[in-house]
């Protein structure tokens, strides 16, 4: 099990998480969308969802996934023949929130759980040897094979959710499952179906800023807490979301107490890095280096899992790197006269909160220009573009 997961990541996120690839054809994603028909049920929407997914990867990858998939599917027969599990929580009155190991809740958990649902109980997601399928989840797992029979990795697939959530379900007795990092979960409408014939929710909220991707596409939740209307409309008109489960709420950090502006500095601005290029690492490094000779003290704030940090250490070897680990975000941008990335979350929360946002339309020039076509929400919000900061002090980014 181990093994074929490590495999499953490996192959997986080398194409997810391939910074040096071009960016994506908005063009393409629609008129792959426009293929589908409607969606009939939640069965429909959870096997489209699976080939959005899907689209990111080569035909090599899809076969090889499918053939091995189909050796996977002796992964079931032990779950199939576990007990229940004990019932841990007995109470009606709280939730279960499902927490991600990579990112935290705190700051943006809406309140309103705590209201509907009552007590919080956190927990982390089941391990295969905690799989469990309840009579629920056993019928849509079967009628899903039923109906796409040679969909082997798709069925494998729903079969690993399917089985953590009955897992869940069976072990607490709640009101409702939360989740965040969720957007990519390619059986959320069918994990909602299983919830729902228990009389319980299944429930998530934003955890960063969104734009436009295909992967987020046909999404289906009990409630989905977003943090604008923004996001919404790009949901449903864009990404064929039902239009139901979608409710506004600002998170606990855009409602921090504003930054005060003050009158000096100790930097000018730090660079919030994400999953960048090398060559876009390159690109930013050369404007960081004729910032400095005009005097201005920069720093840079690496993504804590996604960055190439020897890359970054070796072309911003004269400039301060953050721990993220040791510095806190908001004693980050405080630093700070003004905050830059491409895009990023960080711009977002340090826009609710005052401070001045730069964005980078310098280090690529043609991803900046797909943001429009992606419904990145800061280009609709005041912020300053960095060729026009480096125009004012005379830094001709033309040459960089």
């Amino acid at each position: 099990m181990n093994l074929l997961k490590w495999l499953y990541r490996k192959f997986t996120f080398k194409y997810l998480l391939n910074f040096e690839q071009e960016d994506p054809s908005v063009e393409q994603w629609n008129a792959f969308l426009s293929k589908f028909p409607k969606p009939k049920d939640d069965y429909d929407l959870s096997y489209y969802k699976y080939l959005c997914r899907m689209y990111y990867f080569s035909k090599t990858y899809r076969l090889i996934a499918n053939l091995v998939s189909l050796v996977a599917y002796l992964l079931i027969i032990p779950v199939l023949l576990r007990k229940r599990p004990d019932l841990v929580v007995s109470r009606k009155n709280n939730f279960v929130l499902v927490e991600s190991l990579n990112v935290g809740y705190e700051d943006i958990l809406p309140p309103k759980l705590k209201d509907k649902y009552g007590e919080m109980f956190v927990v982390k997601k089941p391990t295969y040897k905690e799989w469990y399928l309840n009579k629920n989840a056993k019928s849509i797992l079967f009628k899903s094979i039923l109906k796409r029979p040679f969909s082997w990795h798709y069925n494998i697939m729903l079969f690993k959710e399917l089985s953590m959530y009955s897992q869940l379900l069976e072990k607490y007795n709640t009101k409702a499952i939360v989740v965040y990092v969720n957007e990519r979960n390619i059986a959320s409408s069918l994990v909602s179906m299983l919830c729902e014939r228990q009389y319980v929710d299944f429930v998530t909220f934003m955890h960063g800023d969104y734009i436009l991707q295909l992967i987020q596409a046909y999404m289906r939740f009990t409630k989905f807490y977003a943090w604008d209307e923004h996001y919404i409309e790009m949901f449903v008109n864009d990404l064929n979301c039902p239009q139901e489960q979608f409710e506004v709420y600002l998170p606990g950090k855009f409602k921090k107490e504003k930054f005060k502006e003050l009158k000096t500095y100790e930097y000018f601005v730090t660079y919030y890095f994400g999953g960048e290029s090398i060559s876009r690492i390159k690109s930013i490094a050369k404007v960081f280096k004729e910032l400095q000779r005009k005097g201005l003290n920069c720093k840079i704030r690496p993504h804590p899992r996604r960055s190439n940090m020897p890359l970054i250490k070796k072309e911003f070897k004269n400039f301060e790197i953050e721990n993220t680990d040791e510095i806190k975000l908001e004693d980050s941008m405080l630093s700070s006269e003004y905050i830059m990335a491409l895009n990023s979350t960080v711009l977002l929360e340090g826009f609710y909160q005052g401070k001045k946002v730069i964005i980078d339309n310098v280090s690529d020039y043609n991803r900046y220009s797909n943001l429009k076509k992606r419904r990145y929400i800061m280009l609709s919000n005041n912020h300053y573009l960095l060729t026009n900061v480096l125009k004012e002090i005379n830094i001709d980014y033309e040459d960089l």
